[in-house]
């Protein structure tokens, strides 16, 4: 993780991110108008708020949030080893925050990590880490 920081710290523009989303929710709601979504309001509206979201994060986030959440990503695995029950509750919360669980197949089926986390979820390539 502290490789994937020093990497691309330089490279993260929230500026170019934040343009993109604008466009994607203007296409979004250009398509929409032409019905391309026919009949399939809820997927719209959930990308189009799942895409707001994002863009509200990034206009609250500083790069040192970014990097300071970084830090604490690297540092995870050891502190994760050595922490109690107790700890590891508080360090999913600090880091999560939505899990979804699924009790028919008993198993975790989504995790949306906060918005100064998701942006470093979204950096690793490891589909299964990201949301």
């Amino acid at each position: 993780m502290q490789e994937i920081l020093n990497q691309q710290k330089d490279e993260i523009d929230p500026n170019q991110e934040k343009a993109r989303l604008r466009a994607e929710i203007r296409r979004m709601r250009e398509a929409y108008k032409r019905g391309l979504y026919g009949g399939d309001e809820h997927t719209f509206w959930r990308e189009v708020v799942g895409h707001q979201m994002q863009l509200d994060a990034l206009e609250q986030l500083t790069p040192f949030e970014v990097r300071q959440a970084g830090k604490v990503l690297a540092n995870l695995q050891n502190a994760w080893r050595s922490a109690t029950l107790d700890e590891q509750r508080e360090i999913c919360n600090i880091i999560l925050d939505k899990i979804v669980y699924d009790f028919a197949l008993g198993k975790i089926a989504k995790i949306t990590p906060k918005p100064e986390y998701e942006v470093l979820f979204k950096m690793v390539d490891n589909p299964e880490l990201r949301t």
